[in-house]
């Protein structure tokens, strides 16, 4: 076990979506004073439920417009009612879902399982023999848009990786990003736009990046492809609740096949719909 510093805690109260002041950040170190935090892998999900334990119940304030759970959280919402209903559309598939390397290119929102909205989407990635699949994401998906770490935490993760490409252009974009916020604490999405503007994510750099935001307790990001259509790009694959097949025939065409949009998911239940309460289907 390791001593809990103060910018330890510090960045977990920001994941927990707080603005916390040096004097609040002391109050929740001396808390957790009887509290054993393992060292290495698991210690920072591991300090991050400690530190929900010291805070008061209370909604949290959305740290972006994308920080869908905590905007549910704050109009009423009970995480328990609902799933995040999505499609996955692919060639090949076996076993599990697992974030798996790819090629240069081919990862423009990032590493990850990519899901969406969208069946008409989803059939096009499973042209070729492929099938369309339907994924229930737990409502309680934590999301990249509204984290941020201090960005030593970042830099220590892209210098430990062997072989990082554009490593020094990402290192010196970090420190752009810390002078331009006037804080060491920055968005993690940063950090993922970076690699992926500075195409560092093929090969097993990828599935690194994402069990290393996993690690972090970031489950997933969301992207407004337009208008009518979110993606969705697991980072986590444990906050997938079940995935099933679903061949064109067992489609509702009069009904559409398009699932709403992830907010509209994740709104407050009505009292004409609570009987249309969605329940996770097992695999």
């Amino acid at each position: 076990m390791l001593s809990v510093s103060i910018e330890e805690v510090i960045s977990a109260l920001v994941q927990l979506g707080k603005d916390p002041t040096l004097e609040q950040a002391n109050a929740t170190l001396a808390a957790l004073d009887d509290v054993a935090v393992p060292a290495g892998a698991g210690r920072a999900e591991a300090l991050l439920n400690a530190v929900k334990n010291t805070q008061k119940q209370e909604s949290l304030t959305p740290l972006s417009a994308l920080s869908v759970l905590a905007l549910a959280r704050a109009q009423g919402f009970s995480p328990e009612h609902r799933v995040i209903r999505l499609w996955h559309g692919s060639r090949r598939w076996e076993g599990s879902p697992e974030v798996r390397p790819v090629v240069k290119g081919r990862y423009e929102c990032g590493p990850g399982i990519y899901l969406t909205t969208s069946y008409e989407t989803a059939r096009k990635y499973a042209k070729g023999g492929g099938m369309v699949r339907e994924f229930h994401l737990r409502s309680s998906t934590t999301w990249l848009e509204a984290a941020k770490l201090h960005v030593d935490e970042m830099t220590r993760f892209i210098t430990d990786l062997s072989r990082f490409r554009n490593r020094d252009a990402v290192l010196s974009d970090l420190d752009y990003c810390c002078e331009r916020q006037n804080s060491p604490f920055i968005g993690v999405s940063s950090l993922v736009n970076l690699c992926i503007n500075h195409e560092a994510l093929s090969g097993s750099h990828g599935p690194a990046l994402a069990q290393w935001l996993a690690d972090h307790n970031i489950d997933a990001s969301l992207h407004a492809k337009d208008s009518n259509e979110d993606w969705v790009v697991v980072f986590n694959p444990k906050c997938i609740v079940s995935v099933k097949p679903v061949p064109a025939a067992a489609i509702d065409w009069d009904a559409g096949p398009d699932f709403p949009r992830v907010k509209e998911q994740l709104q407050p239940l009505s009292a004409s719909s609570t009987k249309d309460t969605v329940e996770s289907p097992g695999f």
